[in-house]
């Protein structure tokens, strides 16, 4: 019954908790960025830095992890001007840090830090038949993920990334992908980047594809995930050195 009570709440108001995390996040980034503001301040700055992550394991600073993963975000807005002098976003994406254990997500971070609690209590396989990724390099990226450990990394991880539909297919995701991997590899200085793809949505997959992200081979099986682990999981190691 518990379980079925957090599927039905995951499943009917998924779409209203991840738009409220969005704002909460884009509001969180602006008040933090305006009190620190000076005319040397680095926008694009990363909230975590790499290899400080993945050898602690203690309670305390998994919970500050949890945090530092929940509150960290870039927004990056494409926008035009209407006819009335106002600007509308047509496309957007976002890059955070989050750990590498094949979890999808939620904006709200006691939800994550209950889920990932389950996990120890009960664990699962998170194994997945590589049939769904001809372009699936396992060998190449499974020593970047650690599952289901409290040392699982933080690591960039695109996600909200969104067109407008009249202006599809023009190369605006493309862009706004590699400017991702721009700011996660020379800016932020990590090798790995993560993000969550439906198998269904043929153009994310064929896009991410093309763009050299291979599927981990892991899903986040567990029990009560209402049907996340038909989720694809992927990653694409970025420039010539492993983190």
């Amino acid at each position: 019954p518990t379980i079925s009570m957090y599927n039905a709440y995951a499943a009917a108001v998924g779409y209203t908790e991840v738009l409220s995390g969005l704002r909460r996040r884009m509001r969180n980034r602006i008040v933090m960025d305006n009190e620190d503001a000076t005319t040397n301040y680095d926008w694009l700055a990363p909230l975590v830095v790499p290899g400080t992550t993945s050898s602690l394991s203690s309670d305390t600073t998994e919970t500050s992890l949890e945090i530092i993963a929940a509150q960290s975000s870039i927004i990056l807005v494409l926008a035009k001007p209407t006819d009335a002098g106002d600007m509308q976003a047509v496309a957007s994406v976002e890059v955070r840090l989050q750990p590498t254990d094949a979890k999808i997500p939620f904006s709200q971070p006691w939800l994550d830090k209950i889920e990932r609690r389950l996990a120890r209590f009960f664990p699962f396989d998170d194994s997945v038949p590589i049939a769904t990724n001809t372009m699936a390099a396992t060998t190449a990226v499974k020593t970047e993920v650690t599952n289901k450990s409290k040392s699982a990394p933080l690591r960039p991880y695109l996600c909200n990334l969104c067109v407008s539909p009249s202006l599809r297919s023009k190369g605006i995701g493309r862009a706004l992908c590699r400017i991702v991997e721009a700011i996660s590899h020379k800016k932020w200085q990590y090798s790995h980047l993560y993000l969550h793809v439906d198998p269904d949505n043929n153009a994310a997959v064929s896009l991410y594809e093309n763009e050299g992200f291979v599927d981990v081979g892991r899903r986040w099986n567990a029990s009560w995930n209402g049907g996340a682990n038909k989720i694809g999981y992927y990653v694409k190691r970025l420039g010539k050195e492993s983190k």
